[in-house]
């Protein structure tokens, strides 16, 4: 199903704002997950993200599920169907890497996290690079929440309104005929 992003019209000084809006998502709706899926989403996820002190908002897998959902919208669905099936052999990985009975949903975060730490750093190609596009996809979508902005001390909003400005002055220039504007 296809919607339409909402127009806003909210400004801050001579930009549009660049405050998170929850109606705005991606043009499609986030693919869904079955239960199987889900599980071993939620597994990987409580294994990949950084222990405390780091920030965990109480709703973050809900939230990284739906990222995930999202950015598997806009993958070919050979690619999508892939990632569910990665999801599925992280999940296995303790027992098929024979470190333990369990699955890595059913593991404390630590120890999913040592399980994913030996898949990352093993010798073979193939088995690093197994972690990868999870770490790529669910990492982003972390560290992209404002709550660990906070936590790091980052601000990249007054970053993107001086991009929105210097873009501002160099098509300002380009209208003009000035060659030479300061970025």
């Amino acid at each position: 199903m296809t919607t339409r992003l909402p127009q806003t019209t909210e400004t801050k000084g001579d930009f549009p704002s660049l405050a998170r809006h929850p109606g705005d998502h991606w043009l499609a709706a986030p693919q869904r997950f079955d239960r199987p899926t889900e599980r071993a989403l939620r597994g990987v996820i409580r294994a990949l993200l950084p222990p405390p002190p780091a920030p965990r908002p109480a709703d973050i897998e809900d939230r990284l599920v739906a990222h995930m959902g999202m950015m598997l919208q806009y993958q070919l669905p050979a690619a999508a169907l892939g990632m569910r099936v990665l999801l599925h052999i992280l999940e296995h990985s303790p027992r098929w890497r024979l470190h333990s009975a369990q699955t890595l949903s059913d593991l404390d975060p630590a120890r999913g996290s040592a399980v994913l730490e030996g898949l990352s750093s093993s010798r073979l190609l193939t088995l690093r690079m197994l972690t990868l596009p999870v770490k790529a996809i669910l990492l982003s979508g972390y560290f992209d929440q404002d709550e660990v902005h906070a936590a790091m001390d980052y601000a990249p909003r007054p970053f993107m309104h001086s991009r929105m400005d210097a873009h501002r002055r160099m098509q300002e220039a380009r209208t003009k005929g000035t060659e030479e504007v300061e970025p």
